[in-house]
């Protein structure tokens, strides 16, 4: 088999396992009662603080890419979209212990 089709083989086992994994996420919490409106504002205030962390990283790494420091957009669109899932990640787990 070639890399390739090994590299689409494991993005759709990933995508398959990601869509399992919150399904059954979602089931088990709503079985227990926990999506409640304190998670619905958790999750609002997180992905606000994730967005903008992230809108603050495009900003700064295309600035990059202007002045040449940064050779491709790719990486600093990759770079950005690790920024917004780590912000948004560190910022659920935050106002989880805050609120």
């Amino acid at each position: 088999m070639s890399s390739q089709v090994i590299g689409m083989l494991g993005l759709l086992l990933g995508l398959a396992g990601g869509a399992f994994g919150l399904f059954y996420g979602r089931y088990k919490a709503r079985k227990e009662r926990g999506l409640d409106e304190r998670y619905d504002e958790i999750s609002k205030r997180a992905l606000a603080v994730g967005w903008k962390c992230s809108f603050a990283a495009m900003i700064v790494l295309f600035a990059l890419v202007i002045l040449g420091v940064l050779e491709s957009a790719a990486a600093a669109i990759g770079i950005a979209y690790l920024v917004h899932l780590a912000s948004a990640s560190f910022a659920f787990v935050y106002y989880q212990l805050k609120l």
